[in-house]
């Protein structure tokens, strides 16, 4: 059987909302066994069974939402693991809240089980952007998102000349 295209589509997607657990960290923390955090968040997820005690979680849907980047690049960003949920007025203690907007995204497919297929999507997405492609990362809001059997990555982009000069006619 023959590997899918990395190649993304480009999707419009609605906004939605995801409550979970978060940490704040770096990609190059993460590259390090004793500082990474991303493993660690995703133990807490199962430990505290974020999930089933979350109000409104969209059953089989979960979400890693990359968000509040300090700069493009290497530099700090939050992480909030947890479900998709129905609506957004109940946060169980010690849980966070992040509000995805709606807007135009790269989505990309993951191949393989995560987490190694994930990080492994991540090192093709960076190389994907970094050979001249025409987007450009927004750091705005990444997502990763779980389905059962399914995995698929949101890179948030920023307008294109095309998208500014529609806006203004």
């Amino acid at each position: 059987m023959a590997a899918r295209s990395f190649d993304p589509s480009l999707v419009q997607r609605e906004g939605f909302h995801v409550v979970g657990v978060i940490v704040r960290t770096t990609n190059s923390a993460e590259t390090d066994p004793e500082l990474s955090q991303v493993g660690r968040l995703w133990q807490r997820f199962f430990d505290e069974n974020v999930s089933r005690r979350t109000p409104g979680a969209v059953p089989g849907l979960i979400a890693g939402v990359y968000s509040n980047y300090e700069r493009a690049g290497e530099a700090e960003y939050d992480m909030v693991l947890g479900p998709v949920v129905i609506r957004a007025d109940t946060v169980p203690d010690g849980l966070h809240l992040v509000s995805v907007p709606g807007g135009r995204y790269l989505a990309f497919p993951v191949e393989g089980m995560p987490p190694t297929a994930t990080l492994e999507a991540w090192s093709r997405i960076d190389a994907w952007f970094a050979s001249g492609q025409p987007f450009r990362r927004a750091f705005t809001y990444d997502i990763e998102l779980y389905r059962p059997g399914v995995t698929e990555i949101l890179v948030s982009i920023e307008p294109t000349t095309a998208d500014t000069s529609e806006d203004s006619s």
